[in-house]
């Protein structure tokens, strides 16, 4: 049986193409699907309370369901129902939905195996179609500890550097991102930081190569490099230990808290 099976989805907003698609997905997943629009008011949340899970399309209506996502977190009716924003793929527009609290996002352009994944991911299914870091956004004070930490961060995944970024922020580490690792030596180099983060498998070029460039390069190379990655594969930690590799975390089972306090560590020594 699927873990989807006879859960109770509501989705809110207007149908976009994309969101037809998902839905016929999850109708032959046996999900059961309600529809609402965005323009619900807060005295009537009362109708989403007995969902299990909300998809809310901020794609059409815009400030209407964006502000509908707020009420949606604030309400003891519906806090602790998970929602899914649908989302242009937009990293701005991304992380405003989730500082607003919503589990996960998708786009337009994902291919339904993503999107059921996520959606099983918020009910507690183990998403194998692509791992991300235990998520812990818990504000810690962590400055003692973080103080002229500056980290820059190559990394291709939108949600990761959302998450990634929140994090920084709360223990307030300096950071800048490259999401695709293309022609990072200069910019590494104007902005000087004390430790680099490090994913493998990017879109456009391979981390592990990024790693030798920098390690090459007379005026980066005594920066550390932590290797934040999915890959797991004994090859794979030799060739990023033989290039100079300062650590090798695995994404899945690495707490962010646990990662910020070992930039920290390898910033300063």
């Amino acid at each position: 049986m699927s873990v989807i099976e006879g859960k109770r989805v509501t989705f809110v907003g207007s149908q976009i193409p994309a969101t037809e698609r998902l839905l016929k997905a999850l109708k032959t997943e046996r999900a059961q699907i309600s529809n609402v629009s965005c323009a619900i008011t807060p005295d009537n949340l009362s109708l989403l309370k007995d969902s299990d899970l909300i998809i809310l399309n901020e794609q059409t209506e815009n400030q209407i369901c964006f502000n509908l996502l707020a009420q949606l977190q604030s309400s003891r009716q519906t806090n602790h129902i998970p929602v899914i924003t649908f989302v242009s793929n937009i990293e701005a527009k991304i992380n405003q939905v989730l500082m607003l609290g919503a589990a996960d996002y998708l786009v337009p352009t994902e291919n339904i195996d993503s999107m059921l994944q996520k959606i099983k991911g918020s009910f507690g299914f183990p998403n194998t179609y692509e791992g991300v870091s235990k998520v812990d956004l818990t504000e810690t004070n962590l400055s003692p500890v973080t103080d002229g930490v500056k980290v820059y961060v190559i990394e291709d995944d939108p949600l990761l550097r959302a998450l990634l970024a929140a994090k920084f922020d709360m223990s307030s580490v300096v950071y800048d991102f490259s999401h695709d690792g293309i022609n990072v030596a200069e910019k590494i180099r104007n902005f000087c930081p004390s430790a680099i983060l490090l994913d493998i498998m990017i879109s456009a070029v391979n981390g592990l190569d990024i790693l030798e460039v920098i390690k090459q390069t007379p005026d980066l190379s005594k920066i550390p490099v932590v290797v934040f990655s999915n890959q797991d594969s004994d090859d794979e930690r030799r060739r990023a230990a033989s290039l100079g590799a300062s650590n090798y975390l695995v994404k899945a089972t690495t707490d962010l808290s646990d990662l910020v306090k070992i930039l920290a560590t390898v910033s300063k020594k």
